[in-house]
């Protein structure tokens, strides 16, 4: 099962870190996949990592060499657009959706949601009685969470 860093947390939200490439580098580096928030600017032609706004201005080059291990939310229709023209990014855009599917063909499933064994649960942590013990053991693709230390 893959474990994924929601916006490189690792022992829960932490907004001065999240997205910065420096974190999801350490995250990589401790063997997780990584969700990003990605953004482009049209103006100065810029990827633009962060949440609720853009933050940290990043390459194509700095994308494609850590692209292995990315799970790349398309927070704009630019970012979107910009993604489907270069081979081999995992990304996807999802507003309120239950579930949507990743360019890699990976289901992105909303919290609370039922799943497949090609689904990625997204933040169960959102679930006041998660069980993280049970949660090792299901038949999913993987995990997105701000606590993947939780997972090891």
């Amino acid at each position: 099962m893959k474990i994924i860093a929601h916006r490189a947390n690792l022992g829960g939200p932490d907004p001065t870190k999240e997205n910065s490439p420096d974190q999801i580098d350490l995250c990589i580096k401790l063997e997780y996949d990584v969700e990003i928030d990605l953004r482009f600017s049209p103006l100065n032609k810029t990827f633009i990592l962060g949440h609720d706004k853009g933050e940290y201005s990043v390459t194509l080059d700095w994308l494609k060499e850590r692209k292995e291990k990315l799970w790349i939310h398309c927070k704009d229709i630019l970012a979107l657009h910009q993604m489907t023209k270069h081979s081999g990014f995992n990304y996807f855009w999802h507003h309120k959706d239950d579930h949507t599917l990743t360019s890699s063909g990976i289901i992105w499933s909303y919290p609370g949601k039922e799943y497949t064994c090609r689904s990625v649960i997204v933040m169960p942590e959102w679930d006041k009685n998660v069980n993280w013990e049970k949660l090792k053991r299901s038949n999913c693709y993987g995990l997105c969470t701000d606590y993947p230390e939780k997972m090891r």
